[in-house]
């Protein structure tokens, strides 16, 4: 009878210590999502980046990519992109969001190819990557070559020294 017990016992303690940790991940990753479609991503992102290390999966690669992207840090973004594309199945937009940052990081040549790969797997919008493609080109000559008449100065009635999305009223 005392055998009984602790058999139980030890069953039921290993059920329990192996169901609570998936479900602690599946918490987090709501919690991340709720703060992710609340346009919260800086919370979000340090959710990701925990789940992402304990296991790395495609969705949440994605969202970690997509927070860098939304929260303007290219640097970060660059890197979760290219670690987005090492997984089978990501979805060829990514493409064109891991090329938008390479070209805004100013890597155009890398830039140009990832919206060329997006124009092989897309062929229905091949127009469409090659044109963006083209726009490498475009962007490196006006960085290598400004126009010396053109000016741009600082409006400082308009622009504070905060992000500021909303038009002037």
């Amino acid at each position: 009878m005392n055998i009984r017990r602790i058999i139980l016992f030890l069953c039921c303690s290993l059920i329990i210590l192996y169901l609570v940790p998936l479900n602690l991940l599946s918490d987090d990753l709501g919690r991340a999502n709720k703060y992710y479609e609340k346009n919260n991503y800086s919370f979000a992102l340090e959710i990701y980046l925990q789940l992402f290390d304990q296991k790395p999966k495609l969705s949440i690669a994605e969202k970690i990519a997509n927070c860098y992207r939304f929260t303007n840090n290219l640097d970060e973004a660059e890197k979760a992109y290219a670690k987005v594309l090492t997984f089978s199945g990501f979805d060829p937009i990514n493409y064109i969001r891991y090329a938008d940052i390479l070209k805004q990081n100013g890597k155009f040549d890398l830039a140009k190819l990832n919206y060329l790969k997006y124009a092989e797997r897309k062929p229905n919008k091949s127009d469409e990557a090659v044109r963006l493609a083209n726009s490498c080109d475009a962007a490196r000559l006006l960085l290598e070559n400004p126009d010396k008449n053109i000016k741009v100065s600082n409006e400082i009635d308009f622009n504070s020294e905060y992000s500021d999305f909303s038009p002037i009223a």
